[in-house]
């Protein structure tokens, strides 16, 4: 069986040494205490749930609609209302203990696990350029953009042969045509 992502050694060192200290005591500190209202714990939560309103029905100037027999027309709707939910368990001070320790833990797992996507997903997702202003030099992309606008060769003068009278030029290749 493997073990949870939170459970490193020092960790369960720590819960070994807490159930040494606090393992079979109440929640007020008394080993094995008779007394089951000590064991008792309150558990809240807040939730919601959906309250029914009844809402008269307007028109848009704000008269009140009605029915073919004069009634006004209601709509029922549905509203969100906070409740507090109270569980109540019978547990140990170690149990209380350790659970909130674990959820901890695991709560800090969790950001780890976030905070190491975050990073692997700025170096996947990186072009390798400075953030910095940079003077008198290319990001990458725009110096393929420049490179791919450059002609393959420049015409340094056209003249006519006077042997043959045909037309010639002469061209002068760019380091690109020349790369390629």
């Amino acid at each position: 069986m493997t073990k949870p992502k939170w459970a490193t050694s020092e960790r369960q060192t720590y819960l070994v040494r807490l159930f040494t200290e606090s393992g079979n005591r109440c929640l007020q500190g008394h080993v094995y205490c008779p007394i089951l209202e000590h064991y008792a714990h309150t558990e809240r939560k807040l939730g919601t749930i959906a309250k029914a309103v009844d809402v008269r029905c307007e028109d848009g100037n704000g008269n009140v609609l009605k029915d073919k027999d004069g009634n006004e027309l209601y709509l029922t709707v549905y509203q969100s209302q906070p409740i507090i939910e109270a569980k109540q368990t019978s547990v140990t001070q170690y149990e209380l203990l350790s659970e909130i320790a674990i959820d901890g833990w695991k709560e800090d797992t969790r950001a780890q696990a976030s905070l190491d996507w975050q990073a692997e997903r700025k170096v996947m997702h990186s072009l390798g350029e400075r953030r910095t202003p940079i003077r008198g030099q290319f990001s990458n992309i725009s110096q393929d953009i420049w490179h791919d606008k450059q002609p393959m060769f420049y015409v340094e003068c056209l003249g006519m042969s006077g042997i043959t009278l045909t037309p010639f030029a002469k061209v002068k290749l760019s380091s690109r045509s020349l790369s390629e």
